[in-house]
């Protein structure tokens, strides 16, 4: 898939909210709570915001509740989603723009919630939320021009919230035992080989899994890398059956899904329980 497929620019959102043809704008940022440091949320969204954007929360939009067993953020249902579209007053036509800080994990965690229930006028504001970018507080809205930050291969088009379908399904737990795919494990490095584990109760990973770590996407300087390095990094998971890919609950290996968008992966897995919700179910000969 093409940048303009999955993003969107500062600067065609500005354009687009100059012109008062604005799509719905949802601030997704969010801080996970690790060890004894406690998670942030609306607190983001009440410091600065993109003028017109509402606030989607983790846990208690892009979430289902909580269930014995259940990973740390249940996928919601397609009924879930619906109520929210409902609440928000969306239908399946609606253009729609997720931001977080720029690491994409929660914002495309919104994206992706959205796409698979048919809202398919999606995009992820292109290097998230930032202070350069057209900002809105309680006490001092604003509307400015946004610094151009977009890499020269980010194309456009006449529609840059046309509805583009993604080739994505989910997997449960129950079918990993029999699948014939590469497990693909998006925490970082440390999380995986099971060395210290600072969110989930139990270290380690699913027997079999790979990593391929979700801040790879990024450079030094925290830039979101090219397109041909995306393109490169998948080359050896190219294979049918595709690969399934899953992180702590279902957050951050969407950003490594982003990755294999744009590498052109055909079909892509995902296992939104992820290790969060798999070890409850270790085999204590494990």
């Amino acid at each position: 898939m093409e940048l303009n497929e999955l993003f969107i620019s500062p600067t065609v959102l500005h354009e687009l909210c100059l012109q008062d043809k604005a799509p719905f704008i949802f601030d997704c940022r969010f801080s996970l709570a690790v060890a004894n440091r406690p998670a942030k949320s609306r607190e983001f969204y009440e410091e600065s915001h993109w003028p017109g954007a509402r606030y989607l929360h983790l846990e208690e939009d892009l979430s289902a509740p909580l269930f014995e067993k259940s990973s740390r953020h249940p996928w919601p249902s397609q009924n879930q989603v619906e109520h929210l579209a409902t609440r928000l007053n969306l239908t399946k036509d609606s253009r729609l723009v997720f931001y977080d800080d720029g690491k994409y994990a929660f914002a495309g965690r919104a994206w992706l919630i959205f796409k698979l229930a048919g809202f398919h006028r999606s995009r992820i504001l292109w290097g998230g939320f930032n202070p350069n970018l057209p900002r809105s507080s309680a006490s001092e809205p604003e509307l400015i021009e946004p610094e151009s930050i977009e890499p020269e291969s980010f194309l456009t088009s006449n529609d840059p919230l046309s509805a583009t379908p993604v080739p994505i399904r989910l997997i449960d737990r129950t079918r990993l035992a029999t699948a014939q795919s590469t497990l693909i494990d998006a925490r970082e490095a440390i999380r995986y080989r099971g060395e210290s584990e600072p969110i989930d109760p139990v270290a380690g990973t699913i027997k079999g899994a790979v990593n391929f770590p979700w801040l790879d996407s990024f450079d030094e300087n925290g830039a979101f890398r090219p397109v041909v390095w995306h393109q490169q990094r998948w080359q050896s998971t190219a294979q049918n059956p595709p690969p399934i890919h899953f992180c702590g609950s279902g957050v951050t290996a969407i950003v490594n899904l982003l990755s294999a968008l744009l590498a052109d992966s055909h079909e892509l897995l995902l296992y939104p329980g992820g290790w969060s919700e798999y070890l409850h179910f270790i085999p204590l000969s494990d």
